[in-house]
């Protein structure tokens, strides 16, 4: 299969990689080749985190050498991989897998995202932990040309920053991650909700004795009904509670609408 030829394509002055205005025949080719051999290509479109308030605290010019030390990494992490590197412009980049369908292309973008880890930044002695948030989409699978591709890829990616950065998302994976963040906001407001709900029960009776001390037996069996009264009024209904008071409450509704609470005790 014959790689896609960069002859005669622009090239950013920065980086020494293919402008925006490459893709279009890059892809033109590659789709050629995979007509021919049948063999899947896949697109990473890769955001460097946090670059804009790097830049805007250090300045333009570090931020240009953020930017080829991180092209650089790019090239020493792929180069026994038939790529196409493109600078989209700012902090964007887009490498083009010729031979990689969007597992494999998730494979070398997450071990790049460690390598990335490994090698920080060394910019005037500082030295600069980088990541990236990168989204991932595959041809024919996710889309058949390249304007589809992109916007598969930039769907990747959103969700890879709106759920914490630091990660690739393969386009067809989008389903799942959604739900598994669903499933864990759900699970962290269930585990809220059956602490407070234990914390209420087991030190309900501490609150009531701190509150009520010195108080007749009386009165005390009064303030438990109107708080029996009140739990059942929000739907708790707590016949444990009740019971465990050595009381029964209940609501009754009459035919003008009211309600009628009343205790009994329990023999």
């Amino acid at each position: 299969m014959n790689p896609p030829s960069h002859e005669g394509l622009r090239k950013d002055f920065l980086t020494g990689y293919l402008t925006r205005e490459s893709l279009i025949p890059t892809v033109k080719q590659l789709v050629e080749n995979y007509q021919t051999y049948r063999k899947s290509f896949s697109i990473l479109l890769i955001d460097i985190d946090f670059f804009k308030t790097f830049n805007d605290k250090y300045g333009h010019l570090l931020g240009d050498e953020v930017i080829k030390y991180f092209s650089s990494a790019i090239h020493l992490d792929l180069v026994a991989v038939q790529t196409s590197c493109f600078r989209f412009g700012g902090d964007e980049f887009l490498v083009i897998f010729h031979n990689a369908d969007s597992n494999e292309t998730c494979r070398l973008a997450a071990r790049f995202l460690v390598n990335m880890k490994d090698r920080p930044c060394n910019l005037r002695g500082n030295q600069i932990v980088m990541s990236f948030s990168g989204g991932i989409a595959a041809y024919p699978q996710d889309g058949k040309n390249v304007d589809e591709l992109l916007e598969c890829a930039d769907k990747a990616l959103y969700v890879s920053k709106r759920y914490g950065r630091r990660q690739v998302t393969q386009y067809r994976m989008i389903w799942l991650k959604n739900l598994f963040m669903t499933v864990k906001v759900f699970s962290v407001f269930m585990l809220f909700f059956l602490m407070a709900t234990l914390v209420r029960l087991n030190f309900q009776d501490k609150v009531y004795q701190w509150i009520y001390q010195g108080i007749s037996a009386e009165e005390k069996l009064k303030a438990r009904f109107l708080q029996r009264v009140k739990d059942v009024r929000k739907g708790w209904a707590e016949t444990f509670e009740a019971a465990r008071h050595g009381a029964h409450l209940s609501l009754l509704k009459l035919d003008d609408g009211s309600e009628v609470a009343t205790l009994r005790d329990i023999p």
